[in-house]
């Protein structure tokens, strides 16, 4: 356990990514361009956004799930909106937006993380009501998919000036997501007022589609929008080396994530404005982008120079710089230093730039004056503090430089206080009084309002002592890990538990998420280390206790809790081709650190190219799908994936044609309402990829087959049509694996490639002699009608339409859903399990015409897994405490679906066991006892490093080797887990003596020295370096001055103590603690110990006095952080004033300790600070 320092107690976590730091709060020093300064707004606590009404009011929000207003200056008593959410990492309450016709509707809009379980983001619109949001008011607009992992939760919002609501989803830590276009998350959405999809939307398809209006982001933080021209843009906080400002203006377009960060050379990608590097070197570079806003108020008092400027701001670093793009895109620096950890930056409507501070917990406004003489811009606090406590006064003023600091207490000069901060290390009663600073530069002066300091009595700070868990615990992702802890006040005793605040950080790198919330006032607990997340070995967890007497003092001390680590090794046959881990891509052979615990996607890329060989994935090594989770274990694993060479054109030759189909009399508004699942009125072959031109009206086609790509590389594809059309390719030749690649929403004229966005595809790689299943739909209205399709080769060549050589006709059955069927097998209907459960979940399916492709399992709408080949199976892993509805959809090679029947599963709450030893959990020889709660209907297993010890089945088991200890707890169908115990059994060797008594004493006294036991040892003591004669047991009883040393003997192994210096007094009364023999110290009548020097390196003294007239026993003991003992002596007689030596074992490890005195029936307890070891 280790005491923290005051200025890192955790109360400051802020809400980022892979970068989220404790802000320290510390006053920086701002530095601003001339006439600029900063004024503290109002306190705001873990601020995360905010934005302006009409008539000036600041609506900012609190990660914790409040809305306060900050009206005239002030932040209102009464919050606007108080909303439950879930705290965990990144989420919380992220954003809020004002309605831009407020004055008539009233309507705020907000966007949190749902309290309740499937925990999940919202967006939800309130009606105000004066200062208060109308009770009952919420109206739910969109319930987003269920949240998988804690962080890049963004959410930044604001109106375009079409009046639609932009919306930034982060990507949920799962990369795929990014480029999924059938979900949220990585995404901007644009939305109606009320939820719905707006017009002019780029993408069809599902909800998620309708409302996409850009893709391939990380975690876009915030957005911002530029009055006038309604320009937008995304600030994406970047991973391991990039910070992105986008500009997303424009519908439809990719920005890369997570193929690309930073700048791209693929043209598939849309490039961002502005990038800056990961680093801490001053304002060029950052760690995170948290805010960005267009500065174009209507009126500024600003120079005109930052009018039309980007300003943005970085979390690490403590800067703002802008963009000036008038001319290309130029970056500045405005501001450094600021007050610690910025969030969030926009610009008001009285034309100055407002900010967010995690660190101070405040709102700050920057403004400028052109004045030259000081004008104070933030004032001194009044306080009230304790005797002996320190405090500090700050000020801050804007005018011309230099400017000179001169504090006063009672308008009176206070020597040497020339700071914009004046503080006083120790208070005393003298301090009490007025404080304030004048302000000078060569223009005049300005003087501060008075603060005035209150001393209150003297209040000592409590002791906080953090029991479990120990220093140095190991953990692996998925465990449940208990804390508990204790304090004591001199004033107030042991504090209850509603004097206790824990905190829990995890930490990556040289940055801190937040880890998993504990509530406030519980002196014990556990909390889950969760097994998804943060991929890398890098990290460590970080517990925090903070505890505050009844007047207000805090203690802090904290753990570290490491990560149990291993090797993953991923290999291919043959070697050097690409794998990917976490979604990304690594050439083979690739190794990297790992937590055990954590579940990591593993998958590959199905065909590749290798020194001009084609390979295609064919099995993992140790089995299981193409793409599939796997679970980091304690022992270094290999996984490799076989590949087979494919042949350069193994699968494809061209026949010249396609297969076209026609559907007459379709009166439908869209594809989707086309029945392509039904027989076609006519089949025939087409030698080019297009259909007839004016053919007829109200109809639909479908063209699909094979296409052969003559080289490797990268082909872009268009589409044209009249009207409505969908181009698909698959990722090999089945349809069931076929992706929407272009469209057209609208019309084109014959061989119109250019008309819309949308008709041209992203750069696809194909590569040569494979066949790829391929498809165009089209749906015609009235009037004129046509489709073709074209490519462009990866040497550039186009060919619009693709020619009959590079196309065959599609050979599979025609199918229909109705041929298909599925159901879900196990689990039965309302089938009961216990969280975390790990559900097995089958499917049958079948088809009479065709093959089955896959089967896709569902929760809801989401889905939670696959299978490609029968038995169709998954796991459902880690499911916690609920109701699900779960379904199976099966889908044949003609890309025909159909859907099973429903099956409700219950997930019920489990227990999980802890367990009690009956002493320290490191010993020499012997036994301990490990207990764990017994209950009626509980059955036990005792297990020892992963292994079940066989008999061991009661509630209680002695183990007597070092080991991890764990037990099993089953109850029903309920499993329990606990923590592993670590157990160590030290029998080595060692020599040490622990005196019984004081080593400085009278003559006429004596003190017992003690040699450590264990097994069968033989003993020397030796005095002044020579061996006593006889001196042969495990005590000596020492008499005069002396050096002494005990040599140990077991077998041929030889050791000895380090020495123990006695020292006689002739002293007709108590020897004199300051060492001066002719005086005498007259004891106090109370008890107190004085330890020096404290920290100390082990070796330390103590001196106390009682009643001269008293003879009482004397027990020393020295405790461990956990409670344990490591130092004992055995009980003496002692009176008067005593000074007292102890060297604690050279084992002992740096950390604190509690020195504990028992001196008759009166116990006193001491903190012990043991630095750098022995």
């Amino acid at each position: 356990m280790t005491k923290a320092p005051l200025n890192t107690i955790p109360f400051r976590f802020v809400l980022l990514h892979g970068f989220i730091l404790i802000a320290l709060g510390n006053m920086l020093s701002q530095t601003f361009p001339p006439g600029f300064s900063q004024v503290k707004v109002g306190d705001i606590y873990y601020p995360t956004s905010m934005d302006f009404a009409p008539d000036g009011r600041i609506f900012c929000t609190e990660k914790a799930g409040k809305v306060k207003i900050i009206k005239n200056g002030v932040v209102l008593s009464t919050v606007f909106l108080s909303l439950p959410v879930d705290q965990l990492g990144e989420r919380g309450l992220s954003s809020i937006a004002i309605d831009p016709n407020f004055n008539t509707n009233q309507y705020v809009y907000i966007y949190y993380t749902t309290a309740a379980a499937p925990i999940h983001n919202r967006l939800s619109r309130f009606t105000a009501s004066g200062d208060v949001a109308v009770p009952g008011s919420e109206m739910i607009l969109l319930d987003f998919e269920p949240l998988v992992n804690s962080i890049h939760n963004s959410g930044g919002m604001v109106f375009g000036t079409d009046g639609k609501l932009y919306l930034a989803v982060g990507n949920d830590n799962v990369n795929s997501n990014s480029q999924d276009l059938t979900n949220y998350k990585g995404k901007i959405i644009r939305i109606n007022t009320d939820g719905s999809v707006p017009a002019g939307n780029p993408f069809t398809g599902n909800a998620a589609q309708q409302r996409i209006w850009a893709y391939g982001f990380r975690n876009p933080w915030t957005l911002a929008i530029q009055p006038g021209t309604g320009k937008i843009f995304a600030n994406d906080v970047g991973e391991a080396s990039w910070e992105e400002i986008n500009d997303i203006t424009v519908s439809g377009k990719n920005f890369g994530w997570p193929a690309a960060e930073g700048m791209s050379s693929n043209p598939a990608y849309k490039n961002p404005v502005y990038t800056y590097p990961h680093g801490s070197t001053g304002f060029s570079d950052g760690c995170a982008i948290t805010g960005g806003t267009f500065f174009n108020p209507s009126s500024t008092n600003y120079p005109a120079q930052y009018a039309g400027k980007y300003f943005f701001i970085d979390y690490c670093n403590n800067w703002i710089n802008y963009l000036d793009l008038s001319n290309g895109v130029t970056n500045y620096n405005f501001a450094t230093g600021l007050t610690g950890s910025e969030n969030y930056i926009k610009t008001g409507p009285d034309g100055n730039l407002y900010y967010f501070s995690i660190g101070p917990h405040a709102l700050y406004k920057i403004i400028y004056s052109n004045t030259t003489a000081p004008v104070i811009t933030s004032q001194p606090a009044s306080q009230s503090v304790s005797q002996g406590q320190p405090v500090t006064f700050q000020v801050s003023a804007s005018g011309a430089s230099p400017l000179t600091y001169q504090w006063q207490k009672n308008t009176v000069n206070i020597s040497g206080a020339n700071s914009p901060g004046y503080t006083i290390n120790n208070v005393q009663s003298a301090n009490a009084g007025s404080y304030r600073a004048v302000v000078t530069n060569g223009f005049g002066s300005a003087t501060s309002n008075q603060a005035t300091l209150t001393v209150t009595g003297f209040n000592s700070v409590p002791n906080a002592t953090i029991f479990t868990p120990p220093a140095g615990t190991l953990y692996r992702g998925g465990d449940i890990i208990s804390f508990s802890g204790d304090a004591t006040d001199a004033e107030d005793g042991t504090l209850p538990a509603t004097a206790f605040q824990w905190y829990v950080e995890f930490h990556h790198d040289q940055h801190i998420h937040p880890g998993p919330f504990i509530p406030a006032g519980v002196k014990s607990g556990t909390f889950a280390i969760s097994n998804t997340g943060e991929a890398s070995a890098n990290v460590y967890l970080r517990s925090f206790l903070v505890v505050t007497d009844s007047q207000g003092a805090k203690d802090t001390v904290f753990t570290d809790i490491l990560p149990k680590k291993s090797t993953i090794t991923l290999t291919s046959q043959p070697n050097g081709l690409q794998l990917l881990l976490d979604d990304q891509p690594h050439v083979t052979t690739y190794s990297v650190l790992a937590v055990s615990g954590m579940k990591r996607p593993l998958g590959v890329i199905a065909q590749q190219t290798l020194s001009g060989t084609v390979y295609s994935f064919d099995h993992w090594v140790h089995g299981g799908s193409a793409s599939q989770t796997i679970t980091v274990t304690d022992n270094n694993a290999t996984f490799t994936a076989v590949f087979v060479p494919t042949g350069t054109v193994a699968n494809c030759s061209a026949s010249g044609s396609i297969l076209r189909e026609y559907w007459a009399n379709i009166y439908a508004s869209s594809l989707s309402q086309v029945p392509f699942n039904t027989t076609p009125s006519s089949t025939s072959q087409v030698t080019l990829f297009q259909g007839p031109s004016n053919l007829a009206d109200n109809y639909a086609s479908r063209i699909r087959g094979y296409i052969c790509p003559p080289a490797s590389g990268n082909y872009t594809f268009w589409i044209a049509s009249d009207n409505n059309s969908e181009l698909w390719l698959s990722t090999n030749d089945q349809p069931s694996g076929k992706i929407k690649i272009a469209y057209v929403n609208g019309y084109t004229m014959s061989h119109e490639y250019t008309k819309y966005a949308t008709q041209q595809s992203a750069p696809v790689n194909l590569v040569a002699g494979t066949r790829y299943y391929i498809e165009a739909i089209h749906l015609e209205g009235t009037q004129g009608d046509n489709l073709s399709v074209g490519w462009r080769l990866p040497d550039g060549t186009l060919e619009r339409p693709i020619p009959g050589n590079r196309l065959s006709p599609f050979t599979g059955g025609q199918g229909s859903a109705n041929d298909i069927s599925v159901s879900i097998t196990s689990p039965a209907n309302n089938t009961s399990f216990s969280s975390p459960a790990n559900i097995g979940i089958t499917a049958s399916a079948s088809t009479t015409s065709g093959s089955i492709s896959k089967v896709e399992f569902f929760w809801d709408a989401s889905k939670i897994g696959e299978s490609l080949s029968a038995p169709y199976f998954m796991t459902w892993m880690n499911v916690n405490t609920g109701n699900y509805v779960i379904k199976a959809v099966a889908t044949d090679n003609m890309s025909q679906s159909k859907t099973s029947q429903t099956v409700n599963i219950i997930v019920t709450g489990c227990i999980t066991p802890t367990i009690t030893p009956s002493g320290p959990t490191t010993f020499c020889s012997g036994s301990l006892t490990l207990n764990t709660a017994a209950s009626a209907g509980n059955s036990y297993q005792w297990k020892k490093d992963g292994t079940a010890i066989p008999g061991a089945t009661a509630s209680s088991f002695v183990a007597s080797s070092s080991g991890d200890y764990q037990i099993k707890v089953t109850n029903g169908s309920c499993v329990g887990y606990s923590a592993p115990l670590k157990i160590t059994v030290d029998n080595s060797l060692k020599a040490r003596i622990t005196p019984g008594g004081p080593l400085e004493f009278c003559s006429g006294s004596q003190v017992m020295l003690y040699a450590n036991t264990c097994g069968n040892y033989y003993y020397q003591w030796k005095k002044n370096g020579a061996d006593i004669p006889g001196a042969n047991s495990f005590t000596y009883v020492a008499t005069t001055t002396a050096n002494y040393q005990v040599k140990i003997i077991q077998g041929s192994s030889v050791v000895w103590s380090a020495l123990v210096t006695t020292t006689v007094n002739n002293c007709p009364g108590a020897k004199a603690m300051n060492g001066d023999s002719t005086s005498t110290i007259k004891p106090s009548e109370a008890f107190h110990i004085s330890v020096y020097p404290n920290p100390t390196t082990g070796l330390f003294s103590f001196d106390f006095c009682i009643e001269e007239t008293q003879h009482e026993i004397m027990e020393i003991k020295v405790l461990s952080s956990t409670g344990e003992e490591v130092y004992s002596r055995p009980p003496v007689y002692v009176s008067g004033c005593v000074k007292e030596k102890i060297d604690l074992p050279s084992s002992l490890t740096t950390g604190v300790y509690i020195l504990q005195l028992r001196i008759g029936n009166r116990l006193e307890n001491t903190k012990l600070i043991l630095s750098n070891g022995k």
